[in-house]
């Protein structure tokens, strides 16, 4: 999937969970990830830009696979910089039980 086919699906998930008044839990333990650092780091700033800021308040979780966590600890970071309601959780539970207090 290309940076703009990610922050296109990105965006639609949002959108509807916005208007729903939603919390997210990606669980992506089964991904394999094949994002560079810059198409992330870029794909969170298009994603989370001036026009989509209602999404930034959106209780999101973001499960990682084991191969892949240093790449979303980044994508935490980065988000986090850009007052994105973003958590790295290592398991359902954990992410359930943080997202409780939203």
């Amino acid at each position: 999937m290309t940076r703009e086919k990610a922050v296109l699906y990105g965006l639609s998930i949002c959108k509807k969970a916005t208007k729903d008044n939603c919390k997210l839990i990606f669980d992506f333990r089964l991904a394999c990830n094949k994002i560079c650092l810059g198409d992330a780091y870029f794909g969170i700033q298009d994603l989370y830009s001036i026009k989509n800021l209602d999404m930034k308040k959106i209780p999101t979780a973001h499960i990682p696979n084991e191969k892949d966590i240093e790449f979303f600890k980044f994508v935490e970071t980065v988000a986090i910089n850009r007052f994105v309601n973003v958590k790295m959780c290592r398991s359902i539970p954990e992410a359930k039980y943080w997202l409780e207090q939203f």
